[in-house]
C-alpha cells in the first residue's frame, strides 16, 4: 500500500509523541485548613516526582502528556489520590502547563490520635462547645477571647483570668468577631466595614469606619517618647516600609525600607498567568498581555479569583519586622541576613549577621513575647511548630521549644514561660491551649 505525503503528515499529527516536548509540568499547593502543608510525598506508580512539599506547600513537577494518578501522602493526614484525566488536560492545559490549584488534605484520626499522646506539658485554657472560638488576645495577665453563638446571632467578648474563669463580657451583634491589638496594647472588635474600641471598663465605644483603621492605626506599630514608627506594605506585600514621625513637629522621614523584588516579580507573573487562564484577553482588568506592562487601569488581586496558594502563601507580608525588645528597635532583615539594631530615637547601633532564616522549616514569623524581653523564630517540621529562641547579642539560636503533640497551632503568643495557641480538635472545634516551656 502506498501512501501519499498528506496522509504520512495526517498520521503524524493524530497521535501523540511521547518525548520530552511532550510533557506537562504540574503545579499547585497543598493545604490543611487555610495552612499550607510540608512534608507531603506525591508519587505516580508508587515512585516519588519531586522531593517532599516544603514550608509553603508548593508543588512542581512533570507528567507525560497522558492520564496519570498522583498520589499525596502524609505520616499525620489521609493518602489522597487524583486522576488526571485525558479531558482535564486537553481542556485546561495550556502552554506546558498544568494547574491543580489547591490539594486539600484530611486528617488521618488514628494517626493524630498517636500525636496528641505525646503533648504531655499541653493544658488545655478554654474550650466553649456550645459557641465557636474565633480569637484571642493576651491582654496583661488575663486573656480576651471571642465567640459567635449561631442561635443567637450574636458575638461574645469574655476577659479570662489565667485560671480560666470569666471575669467580665461583650455582646455584640454579628460579624464583630474578629479581634485586633494596637500598637498601644489597645483592644478592638473588627468586621468587615468598622470597627469598635473595648474600653479599660470593658464596654465596646463607638464604630468608626474600617476604611479609616487601614489608613491610620493599622500603620502604627511602635510608639516611644519622641517617636512614632510607622510600616506600609506594597508590590504585592513584598516590599515593606517603615516610616518615623516626630510627635513633636509631626515631620515624617523613611527609617528603612526592604524590597524582596524577585518574590514581587514572581507573585505579579504567577497572577497574571492565572488571569490568562481563567478570563479571556479582553477582561484582563487593566493588563494588556502576559508581562510586566501595565495600562492605565491598576488591577486589584482582591476583585478576582486566586487560589488558596496566591492568597495565603505568595502574598503574605514580607517578613523582614521591626520589632520594639528589651528598650531597643530591632530589624530583622531576612533578605540580606542582618539583624540591625537602633535606640528608640532609631540612631543606629551595631549589625548582627543571622543566618537562621535559612534553616529548613523556617516558617517566616518572628514572635516577641508580651514582656518584649525575648523573641522567637517560628519553624515548622512534620507538622509540628518549634519555636526557636534568637540571641539578640549572637544572632544564633540559643534555644528550641517544640510544641509537642498538636499539628499546626496558629495564632501563636509567648508569655513569662508559656505558649499560647489555637488549635482544632478532631470535631474542628477551636479550643485555647498553652504549654510551658523552660528558661
Amino acid at each position: 500500500m502506498r501512501f501519499s505525503s498528506v496522509s504520512i503528515l495526517l498520521l503524524f499529527f493524530a497521535f501523540p509523541v511521547f518525548s520530552q516536548e511532550n510533557k506537562l509540568t504540574v503545579t499547585g499547593c497543598v493545604f490543611f485548613w487555610n495552612s499550607p502543608l510540608e512534608g507531603v510525598t506525591i508519587t505516580i506508580d508508587k515512585l516519588p516526582v519531586q522531593d517532599p512539599t516544603g514550608i509553603n506547600g508548593a508543588f512542581s513537577f512533570q507528567i507525560p502528556n497522558k492520564p496519570v494518578i498522583l498520589e499525596f501522602s502524609h505520616p499525620v493526614f489521609k493518602t489522597k489520590k487524583i486522576l488526571i484525566e485525558k479531558s482535564r488536560l486537553r481542556n485546561y492545559a495550556t502552554n506546558g502547563m498544568f494547574s491543580l490549584g489547591d490539594v486539600n488534605m484530611q486528617v488521618n484520626p488514628k494517626a493524630l490520635k498517636r500525636l496528641e499522646a505525646k503533648a504531655f506539658r499541653a493544658t488545655k485554657v478554654y474550650i466553649s462547645r456550645a459557641m465557636p472560638l474565633y480569637g484571642y488576645e493576651l491582654n496583661g495577665e488575663n486573656m480576651v477571647l471571642t465567640f459567635f453563638w449561631v442561635r443567637k446571632q450574636r458575638c461574645f467578648v469574655r476577659e479570662l483570668n489565667s485560671n480560666g474563669q470569666v471575669l467580665r463580657q461583650i455582646v455584640t451583634k454579628r460579624g464583630y468577631e474578629d479581634l485586633y491589638k494596637d500598637f498601644l496594647g489597645n483592644l478592638h472588635l473588627m468586621s468587615k466595614d468598622s470597627i469598635y474600641q473595648i474600653s479599660p471598663d470593658f464596654k465596646a465605644s463607638k464604630a468608626y469606619p474600617m476604611d479609616q483603621f487601614q489608613n491610620s492605626l493599622k500603620k502604627c506599630i511602635i510608639d516611644t517618647k519622641n517617636y512614632l514608627y510607622l510600616q506600609e506594605f506594597s508590590e504585592f506585600s513584598q516590599k515593606v516600609t517603615y516610616t518615623k514621625v516626630d510627635k513633636q513637629s509631626g515631620s515624617q522621614e523613611i527609617f528603612a525600607e526592604v524590597f524582596d523584588k524577585e518574590q514581587a516579580e514572581y507573585n505579579q507573573n504567577f497572577l497574571y498567568a492565572e488571569i490568562m487562564h481563567q478570563y479571556p484577553p479582553a477582561t484582563y482588568l487593566g493588563f494588556s498581555q502576559f508581562s510586566n506592562t501595565e495600562t492605565n487601569t491598576e488591577l486589584n488581586p482582591d476583585e478576582i479569583w486566586k487560589p488558596g496558594y496566591f492568597a495565603f502563601t505568595l502574598c503574605r507580608p514580607t517578613c523582614q519586622p521591626l520589632k520594639r525588645i528589651n528598650e531597643n528597635l530591632y530589624l530583622f532583615d531576612h533578605l540580606e541576613g542582618m539583624l540591625i539594631k537602633y535606640d528608640l530615637d532609631g540612631n543606629q547601633l551595631t549589625e548582627i549577621p543571622i543566618d537562621y532564616q535559612k534553616q529548613t522549616g523556617w516558617a517566616n514569623k518572628i514572635i516577641v513575647n508580651e514582656e518584649k524581653n525575648r523573641c522567637f523564630a517560628k519553624f515548622i517540621e512534620n507538622s509540628i511548630v518549634t519555636l526557636r529562641e534568637i540571641d539578640l547579642e549572637t544572632g544564633k539560636i540559643k534555644n528550641s521549644f517544640p510544641i509537642e503533640g498538636h499539628i499546626y497551632p496558629y495564632q501563636i503568643s509567648v508569655r513569662s514561660n508559656e505558649i499560647y495557641y489555637l488549635y482544632l480538635d478532631k470535631n474542628r472545634r477551636s479550643c485555647l491551649w498553652k504549654q510551658t516551656f523552660g528558661n
